[in-house]
């Protein structure tokens, strides 16, 4: 069963969420600018430094794409959309938005698109 949903506390809840994944993603862009050196190395030194940057440049990725999502969370709250699934149109269930609150779907529209994302096309 579905319970009411606290929208002042999911309010609050992604605007935390917000300001800690914004510090994470200032913290990984300051270690991708850090990881750059100056001065001359060795292959195994250019070999690290390469791999760490495409590391810091992966996790500034996932960071935005969190940023976007939760930005989008709290456009749904203020327009009143917010606690109904994006493709169905459903209410998504409480506690999934309290372990969630930047969530966009219901849990079988998710699993449905998850599993779609799964689908590989093969061609001859």
């Amino acid at each position: 069963m579905n319970s009411p949903i606290d929208f002042n506390a999911h309010r609050q809840r992604l605007l935390d969420e917000k300001e800690e994944v914004a510090q994470c993603l200032l913290a990984h862009r300051g270690n991708f600018n850090a990881s750059i050196r100056a001065e001359p190395c060795d292959r195994s030194d250019l070999a690290q430094e390469q791999s760490d940057i495409r590391i810091e440049d992966r996790l500034a990725e996932i960071e935005d794409r969190h940023l976007e999502a939760i930005d989008e969370a709290l456009h749904r709250l203020m327009s009143g959309a917010y606690g109904n699934c994006e493709a169905c149109h459903q209410p998504i269930d409480g506690a999934r938005l309290n372990a969630m609150p930047d969530a966009a779907l219901c849990v079988s529209c998710q699993k449905e698109r998850e599993s779609f994302g799964n689908l590989r096309i093969f061609t001859v």
